[in-house]
């Protein structure tokens, strides 16, 4: 099979740099932006400008031998209802395919997918119930925008992928002016008696607003949230072009995120800076012909850019801005903004700052989730709730320490678990034996740096050096052993095969820190202490606890007093 787009992204990427679409650069911008974004290198080519969608849906179609249909072409399609209906939206949205029209002549299903391949063809053909499927090569997000369309009536769908090529500049004010402030706006127009018309329309604003509403509740991406936005305001109101921005805590200031403009041939959007300033400081302001208006000609900024009208609301919740709408016109005959418009635009940004705020909270939320669960794997409850709360520091970046390390390996696993055992029987009786080690482990105040089972890896000091951590190894590793004889006791009753397992302990410094993704980072360790551990449990008996020669020598002579509880027969400690 030629050019399957879900090749790995390095690979593509190559193909796209032997073939002078993008630059080495270009790449390694895309590849850093899907990082943290997620999604398909291909879509986040496109997205930000690297490459022209046709001219990479030309290429991919060239290397498959297929058709290809662009964004543009599939979001002023009208799909017809008999292809729509052949393919089920939860199939769509699992396959990640659109039906494009249907041949009932020829029983041919014609369909837009991300990449060529015969077994997704072969399983949409046989649930179909058609003779033939074509193919027709689409990004996976026109696709998906596709599918909201189409499927479920979501007319501001294909919004997030109206990237275009203006870029919004924020052009600073030399001279600042005060600007024409809004008045407070009425929630719902009033009706006259003399003004039906006017009163239908702005009905029918309030509600596209509702309905803008309810959109804007399913997306889970503040970009695309803002591109929605963008769009619902341009059926609203007479802009030429709109700039969204969000709030920077960091630089204290507003950066433009996302743009829209009426004509596609718009080089840059400048946004002024005596425009946003007054936002910031009352929320909402609206010009009048800025142009021939005296109250404007000292602000540069506004009268560089040609100006005719503009408009501008604050993103706020609770009264804390995060972020803001900017929409302008521009040339002679250009429409001025209406008090009115700045009222609906202000409803507007209520409703995306209130949705904005709920990606956020929903994004902290599983953040800290994702750590609290990563922490709880590796640390004591009191420990991790105290790391949760930023009163202990970790070792993101690796820390050097003074730690003993404890290492633990179940003999055998395989034949001491019994070759007649189930796949099923085996590793629920190490995932059994991997919580009891990690809960003695946490209780004598010891950190699991890996714990698959079979093998549990842990460390004394670490986080914080208490100086007891080698008693506390010990102490830790006599139980161990005297909870698995206990197990081996009642597996035996239960004329199941026992579990053994040996220990080593060793101590010196250490490197502990955190390699790997944001979001998928684990915790390592580095040192000759380790490798001592393993070497140690490597050639120990079952139910033997071996220390290193540094171990050793300072429990010397305090063996008796770190027991737990009488030493089992079975039980060793040795040099």
């Amino acid at each position: 099979m030629r050019g399957d787009m879900s090749e790995p992204k390095l690979r593509l990427g190559e193909q796209l740099l032997a073939a002078g679409l993008i630059t080495e650069e270009g790449l390694r911008e895309a590849l850093a932006e899907q990082k943290v974004e997620g999604g398909y290198l291909a879509d986040r080519l496109v997205e930000l400008g690297l490459v022209d969608e046709r001219n990479l849906l030309r290429f991919l179609a060239e290397l498959t031998g297929a058709k290809y249909i662009t964004v543009d072409t599939l979001a002023k399609a009208q799909l017809p209802p008999d292809a729509l209906e052949k393919v089920p939206a939860r199939h769509a949205e699992l396959l990640c395919v659109l039906p494009l029209a249907f041949d009932a002549r020829d029983s041919v299903l014609t369909l837009a997918v991300p990449e060529l391949e015969q077994g997704l063809f072969e399983q949409v053909r046989l649930a179909a119930a058609v003779a033939k499927v074509q193919p027709i090569v689409a990004l996976r997000a026109s696709i998906r925008a596709g599918i909201r369309r189409f499927y479920y009536a979501d007319h501001y769908a294909f919004a997030t992928l109206d990237h275009g090529t203006a870029k919004p500049v924020v052009r600073p004010a030399v001279r600042e002016s005060v600007i024409a402030r809004s008045s407070a706006p009425k929630p719902m127009p009033q009706p006259k008696a003399d003004d039906s018309e006017r009163l239908r329309t702005e009905l029918n604003r309030w509600k596209a607003v509702a309905e803008l509403s309810r959109v804007l509740a399913r997306e889970r991406n503040v970009k695309a949230l803002l591109h929605r936005a963008l769009a619902f305001a341009f059926d609203q109101i007479p802009a030429d072009d709109g700039v969204a921005l969000l709030w920077d805590p960091k630089a204290k200031q507003l950066v433009p995120r996302g743009v829209r403009v009426r004509s596609g041939e718009v080089a840059e959007v400048p946004v002024s800076e005596t425009l946003l300033k007054e936002i910031i400081s009352e929320g909402g302001a609206i010009t009048t012909d800025a142009t021939i208006d005296e109250r404007f000609s000292t602000s540069e900024s506004i009268m560089a850019s040609a100006l005719h009208s503009a408009l501008g609301v604050a993103l706020k919740v609770s009264d804390q801005l995060s972020g803001a709408l900017v929409f302008g016109t521009r040339g002679e005959n250009a429409a001025v903004f209406k008090p009115d418009d700045l009222a609906l635009a202000e409803e507007l940004a209520k409703e995306l700052a209130l949705a904005i705020e709920r990606i956020q909270t929903f994004r902290q939320e599983e953040t800290e989730n994702l750590q609290r669960d990563r922490y709880a794997k590796h640390f004591p409850p009191a420990t991790a709730d105290q790391i949760n709360q930023g009163q202990v520091k970790l070792p993101e970046g690796g820390e050097r320490y003074r730690a003993t390390v404890l290492s633990a390996r179940v003999i055998g696993s395989s034949a001491e678990l019994g070759d007649d055992s189930t796949p099923s029987a085996m590793v629920g009786a190490l995932s059994l034996h991997a919580e009891q080690m990690s809960d003695v482990v946490f209780a004598h105040g010891g950190m699991v740096l890996d714990n698959p089972g079979a093998h549990t890896v842990a460390l004394f000091g670490v986080p914080r050096e208490r100086g007891d951590e080698l008693d506390r190894a010990v102490i830790t590793a006599r139980e161990l052993l005297e909870r698995v004889q206990f197990a081996n006791e009642l597996r035996i009753a239960e004329g199941r095969p026992s579990l053994e397992i040996a220990i080593g302990i060793a101590r010196g410094d250490m490197i502990v820190g955190v390699v790997g993704e944001r979001m998928r980072s684990q915790f390592t360790a580095l040192g000759h202490a380790l490798s001592r551990a393993q070497q140690l449990v490597s050639s120990a008996q079952p139910g033997e606890l071996l220390l290193d020669d540094e171990a050793a020598q300072a429990i010397e002579g305090r063996a008796g007093e770190l027991e737990p509880g009488p030493i089992a027969g079975s039980q060793k400690v040795r040099r």
